[in-house]
């Protein structure tokens, strides 16, 4: 079922929702969740993050660079988005939950303390 849903979003992002942000986003979204070729959802997340830089498109392309390995990278692009001006609080505190249950107290803090700022 994966490999025919990638082929129809590999379609789509050729035509005219390749278009909108939003259709990169979902795209690297469904392929961090589906454990896809993560080079390629890498490429999408990218595109996402080009066409809207927010805390969304850089926290999809920080997840999937630390499935790739490139942590430091992760860490520069989770950073951007936690200082992003559109960042919200719920996102941060969103995020903040994830860390915890990831199991990074000392992450998570944090991440709270900045969102109490």
């Amino acid at each position: 079922v994966n490999d025919i849903y990638l082929t129809r979003i590999r379609e789509q992002l050729r035509t005219v929702p390749g278009f909108s942000g939003a259709a990169w986003l979902q795209a690297a979204q469904f392929g961090l969740g589906s454990n896809a070729d993560l080079q390629e959802t890498l490429r999408w997340a990218d595109t996402a993050v080009a066409q809207n830089p927010g805390f969304q498109a850089l926290d999809v392309r920080a997840q999937v660079l630390t499935k790739l390995g490139r942590t430091a990278d992760a860490k520069a692009a989770m950073e951007q988005a936690m200082n992003h001006p559109a960042t919200t609080a719920l996102q941060l505190h969103q995020y903040g939950r994830r860390l915890l249950a990831e199991s990074k107290p000392q992450e998570a803090l944090a991440v709270f303390q900045l969102n109490a700022k």
